[in-house]
């Protein structure tokens, strides 16, 4: 594990990297539009279980309007048994799930993401597409 102190601060001062380590959970609590995981969940699915995805999953969702997850296959190229499950846990707690097909396809079927938005936050994309 690492500590503060063993990390470069690449282009900022020690300061500004202790700043950005002394927010509280609530500080960070819907400050981001965009959470993106990309080649961890669901590709880990016999080395991470169900547990851990659901608690990565929530805290993204916690500190973002939208997450996005790609892909949805595990390590051995078939889609992993956790996205259904985790998406009827989201969708229980309010969240509007959706998996959409993208054009980059890393691995053979490996071009559909998990897209999650808050349910507030969906119906106010939706609103603004209609007026725009």
């Amino acid at each position: 594990m690492f500590t503060l102190e063993q990390v470069v601060p690449w282009g900022r001062s020690f300061d500004e990297y202790q700043g950005m380590f002394a927010l509280s959970h609530e500080d960070l609590d819907a400050s981001f539009d965009l959470a993106l995981c990309s080649h961890l969940l669901f590709l880990y699915s016999v080395q991470l279980d169900l547990g851990f995805h659901e608690n990565a999953i929530l805290e993204m969702c916690r500190v973002a309007r939208e997450v996005r997850i790609f892909p949805l296959l595990a390590l051995g190229g078939r889609r992993s048994n956790y996205v259904d499950l985790v998406a009827g846990v989201l969708d229980g707690l309010g969240y509007t799930v959706s998996v959409e097909r993208v054009a980059y396809e890393f691995q053979r079927g490996g071009n559909q993401m998990m897209r999650i938005r808050h349910r507030a936050t969906s119906a106010r994309s939706i609103k603004s597409d209609l007026h725009s």
